[in-house]
């Protein structure tokens, strides 16, 4: 009888840990990079319930504040702006016509996980007065929404494929 006892004071504590979380989600750290010639320059996180597919966590960069990561001092001419655009390396070319060219190199990549990368010549960023992180404009957001790669997982779990922005 005392064995009996035991095992159903265990049973309904197992069952009450149980009931205590159902319905608590874990929370998710979404992490997001721009990298300008491969190096990372800009950094910024967030977190979110694990829910939210690939085209909302894309939408999570029109309000993150990116930090400067270390390598950021090899942008250095920048560091007193209010607004900045990130470009790749540039090159020089001779076009068809026999002309030299300058050519930007596609070596700006945005990334945020769980919501895709954009490869890109360029990015357009803006610093709230008296900050020292960077907002990306909401436009470029947009621009880079239809073009982003995206993991097959990623691509499986959208709610609305066909949807565009």
């Amino acid at each position: 009888m005392k064995h009996a006892a035991l095992l159903l004071g265990l049973v309904l504590l197992a069952v009450g840990a149980r009931a205590a979380t159902v319905g608590k989600t874990a929370a998710r750290a979404v992490l997001a990079t721009v990298r300008v010639d491969n190096v990372v320059v800009l950094r910024a996180s967030t977190s979110d319930d694990g829910h939210s597919d690939a085209d909302e966590v894309w939408g999570y960069l029109e309000r993150l504040e990116f930090a400067q990561a270390p390598e950021f001092a090899t942008l250095q001419r920048l560091a007193d702006l209010d607004t900045l655009e990130l470009h790749g390396a540039e090159s020089n070319e001779v076009g068809p016509d026999g002309t030299n060219r300058t050519v930007r190199e596609r070596t700006v990549e945005l990334r945020i996980a769980y919501g895709g990368t954009a490869l890109t010549r360029q990015l357009a960023f803006t610093r709230p007065p008296g900050s020292d992180r960077w907002r990306l404009d909401p436009a470029e957001v947009k621009r880079h929404f239809d073009g982003r790669w995206i993991t097959r997982r990623e691509a499986r779990l959208l709610d609305d494929p066909q949807r565009e922005r």
